[in-house]
């Protein structure tokens, strides 16, 4: 019953917008931006979890459809197609519309992010020497953290009583997006760079089994996290991250 009072409902949004602490870029501000979210588009419980939870499942499409579809196109190719999606997506988040796009904002969000996560990692591990290949996936990993960290920021200035509103969180990082794809149009890898290597591959049922584990399990808590603790009685997100 939290937040169905009008003065309720405003002191929950904005809760969650200067106190969350769940740093998020992309597809994972959703879980940072969805309390204010529901207040402002007036979802119901039901609404607000199909809006995060159609994220959520989008990525994981675009997860099991990239083994497949990265024999087929080029990584390079892949990831400036995913950055466009995704400033196509953030861009429509951004919209003061209904629901039903929002929804669809966020489900394309999600595909865009599985799309360039993957396909920056592939070339990462093929595009320098050898010996150097776990320096530069650990720089690919860290430049998303670092995102995500920079995003939580943006949220906790813009997201505020006197501030401009979740919307502009989405505006600013479809900005951002259209930046990363003119530099990714310059990109111009080595042909034996743009595909995966076809040499057998031990056996790996465990270690998928555990990664996709942890996964999900972040994945959720990443999700519904700040919508968890922003109600009334709630402990402070920060605190708890």
């Amino acid at each position: 019953r939290a937040g169905t009072g009008p003065g309720a409902g405003r002191r929950a949004g904005h809760r969650g917008g200067r106190d969350g602490g769940l740093p998020g870029f992309g597809r994972f501000s959703v879980g940072l931006l969805l309390p204010d979210m529901k207040r402002d588009l007036h979802l119901s419980y039901v609404t607000a979890g199909v809006l995060a939870s159609v994220n959520l499942g989008a990525y994981l499409v675009g997860v099991l459809a990239l083994p497949r579809l990265g024999r087929r196109v080029p990584f390079s190719r892949l990831l400036r197609a995913a950055l466009g999606l995704a400033a196509v997506a953030l861009a429509l988040a951004a919209l003061p519309a209904p629901a039903a796009l929002a929804i669809t904002a966020l489900a394309l969000t999600g595909l865009s992010g599985a799309l360039a996560w993957i396909s920056s990692a592939s070339l990462g591990a093929t595009l320098g020497r050898a010996d150097r290949r776990g320096r530069d996936l650990g720089l690919i990993g860290s430049a998303m953290g670092i995102g995500m960290v920079v995003a939580a920021a943006l949220t906790l200035a813009l997201v505020r009583p006197d501030g401009p509103g979740w919307r502009w969180v989405w505006a600013v990082q479809a900005a951002l997006s259209v930046l990363v794809l003119v530099a990714v149009l310059r990109l111009r890898p080595a042909p034996a760079a743009e595909r995966p290597a076809r040499a057998p591959l031990p056996p790996l049922g465990g270690l998928r089994v555990a990664y996709g584990a942890c996964g999900v399990g972040y994945a959720l808590f990443a999700t519904f996290f700040v919508a968890s603790v922003s109600t009334p009685g709630g402990a402070r997100g920060p605190a708890l991250w």
